[in-house]
Formats: structure tokens, sequence, C-alpha cells
């Protein structure tokens, strides 16, 4: 009987200092040898395609985490499928929940969709646990090197109206405006208004009378 109530009397510290004891164990060691890393299984996609966003998550300890959150921001125009743990503003912040064991490694994969071209990036991750009585709350920021690229939707020839029935570049005038010395249409006699520079000396020598070049208008 007297040792009956001192086990009981003995329970209520023991449990006592069990509660502080995991308390203390947890808050010392959660984070060590913690990995959390965010990446795509691809650098770029085009608008309106799909590709995966992959969590991998490493406990790499022996003291186990039940419960393990990890949240970040991401761009709203890089949509999840599955939205249940997503929460939409101006940014997209996703709230994953994970429960590792002694030394384990999780994998998870996520598809998502470009919805607008552009650059996106990944620069944190919040990742919080609890104690095994879930009675302490313990926060730490993982910091990462996530980009990802969307890029212009592709455009089918086919959509594509180029104008093949007129010239790009410069044209023939029938208007004439300024005379472009590159384009010689000719010989004509000299007329008293001529700039001297047009003078064909050649072929002035040679019919013995002054005779110009001629120049056609372009426009461009």
């Amino acid at each position: 009987m007297v040792k009956v109530m001192w086990a009981l009397l003995l329970l209520p510290i023991v449990l006592l200092v069990l509660y502080f004891a995991q308390r203390l164990l947890f808050r010392r060691l959660w984070d060590e040898n913690l990995t959390v890393q965010i990446s795509f299984d691809r650098d770029y996609i085009f608008c309106g395609e799909e590709a995966n966003l992959v969590e991998t998550i490493v406990n790499n300890k022996y003291l186990p985490l039940p419960v393990l959150e990890v949240g970040f921001d991401m761009s709203r125009w890089v949509v999840f499928q599955d939205e249940e743990n997503s929460t939409v503003s101006d940014m997209t912040y996703r709230r994953d929940v994970f429960t590792t064991s002694v030394r384990q490694r999780i994998t998870r994969t996520l598809p998502v969709r470009g919805k607008k071209r552009g650059y996106y990036r990944i620069a944190s991750t919040t990742v919080t646990s609890y104690d095994f009585l879930m009675t302490e709350k313990q926060v730490a920021h993982f910091p990462q090197e996530t980009e990802f690229y969307v890029l212009p939707a592709h455009i089918s020839a086919s959509h594509i109206r180029i104008p093949y029935s007129k010239i790009m570049g410069l044209l023939v005038s029938r208007r004439r405006v300024y005379d472009d010395p590159f384009e010689f249409a000719g010989i004509r006699d000299y007329r008293r208004s001529d700039p001297m520079k047009y003078i064909n000396w050649k072929a002035s020598a040679r019919g013995g009378t002054l005779l110009v070049n001629q120049h056609d208008s372009t426009l461009s």
C-alpha cells in the first residue's frame, strides 16, 4: 500500500520532468540537420504550359518531427492545380504539412501552370514545427534560390499575316521630293539651275557638252 502511494506521488513529478525534458530537447534539436528545398523540375516553360514544383524535406537526425509546416510565397501568375493549401491575394501563399520520422527524406511534387510570362522567384521558406505534445511552436526561415521563367506562348505562323504583296525597304517614288544619289536614272543636258556636283565629267568630255546625272526619288 505504501509503495502504491509513493508511486502515485512520484508519477506527476516524473511526467512533469518528461514534459520539460521533451520541450528542451525539441527546442534545441528540432531544426538541426533539417533541410528544406523548393525547386522546379524545369528552368522555364511557355505561357499556358505546366511544370512541377518539388518540395524536398530531409530530417537527418534521430529526432522525429510530428508536425512540420512548410510555407512560402509565390506569384499568383504561377497557379497550383491543387489549391487546397493555397491562399491567393496579391501573391500566392502555399502551406503544406508533413510528418517526418527518424532520418527520413520526403519529396512532394506539385503541378503548376504558368498563366503570364515573366521571371518568378522564391526567396525564402518559413518552417513551423511543434513538440510531441503540441504545446510549443518553433519557427525558422530557410533561404531559397528558386528561379523560374515563363516565356511567351507559341504562336502558329498561320496566325501571323505578313503583307507579302508590299516590299519593305526603299521604294522608287513617283512624287519627286528629294533625289537619291544612289538611284541612277540616266543622263541629260546641263541646266543653269543644276548643282555642279551632278555634272558627269566623263560623259561631258566624250560628248563635247555639259551633261548631268539624273536620279530617282525614293521613299522608305
